[in-house]
């Protein structure tokens, strides 16, 4: 018996040994583009003392070991390690970044838009002003095609505005990118994403953090991933999955031609 648990010891502290110097030695930044150390400051995790302590959290569990070696067989480790960490990050993450910045933009859009409302007010004083009546028939066409742009150019900005008022939602967690990311990279190079042993390496990278954590459990994130699948217009194709970007940001957003441009409110 003694010499049954002899050997099964250091078998076990082997195997977490090797967890942790394979998590630490094999570890290199991501590319992409930008690269995902961009998302969070530019520096290499290597440099800092969380990815020991990431290490430490996965080899030190066995259930955290099985998830990082049953991922690890065809995903890229460092490529789950910086998305797991930027998902987890406290703050000072890209993702959240932009959605402040969409926010601020949907303030500033709605500052141009009553510019654009005061500009058209005072056009249609002039236009309307007997005064100058005479003059502005003589030049009916021109007035027409500065109105007809004005007046198309403001309901374009209208739908900028409205696309980044979607962008800075509060009640929109702009890090279900990097879930997404996660579970398209699981997707490809296993063909499952794997929620639960994804779920167990987040807990680990919340545990490396040292901060309270956010409630992760396997039905948290795939309503998450639901989500983000929704906004990303994510779809899967041939064990692939492609982003329809182009419903992000659709095409009705390009300026308008002068053939789709209604003048139908033209005031003369």
């Amino acid at each position: 018996m003694s010499q049954d648990k002899a050997r099964i010891g250091p078998k076990s502290g082997s195997q977490e040994e090797q967890i942790r110097t394979s998590i630490l030695d094999s570890y290199k930044p991501s590319d992409g583009c930008p690269p995902l150390k961009d998302h969070w400051g530019g520096y290499s995790l290597a440099a800092i003392p969380w990815l020991p302590a990431f290490a430490e959290q996965v080899a030190g569990d066995k259930n955290r070991r099985d998830a990082w070696k049953s991922l690890t067989e065809r995903c890229d480790s460092s490529y789950l390690i910086d998305l797991v960490y930027v998902f987890t990050r406290k703050s000072g993450v890209l993702a959240d970044d932009d959605q402040e910045d969409a926010s601020a933009i949907k303030e500033a859009l709605d500052h141009v838009l009553k510019r654009y409302e005061d500009l058209e007010k005072e056009i249609r004083k002039v236009v309307h002003n007997d005064d100058f009546r005479s003059e502005v028939l003589n030049r009916e066409l021109e007035f027409q095609r500065q109105f007809r742009f004005l007046d198309a150019s403001c309901k374009h900005m209208r739908k900028l505005r409205d696309y980044f008022a979607r962008r800075g939602l509060r009640k929109r967690d702009p890090r279900d990118w990097y879930l997404m990311l996660l579970c398209k990279h699981t997707m490809e190079a296993t063909g499952s994403i794997h929620e639960e042993e994804i779920v167990t390496l987040i807990e680990a990278a919340y545990d490396a953090h040292q901060h309270t954590r956010r409630a992760v459990t396997t039905e948290v994130v795939v309503r998450q991933l639901r989500r983000a699948v929704k906004h990303y217009g994510a779809e899967i194709f041939d064990g692939r999955v492609y982003f329809r970007f182009q419903e992000i940001i659709p095409s009705e957003l390009d300026p308008p031609r002068e053939s789709e441009i209604d003048d139908s409110d033209f005031p003369f």
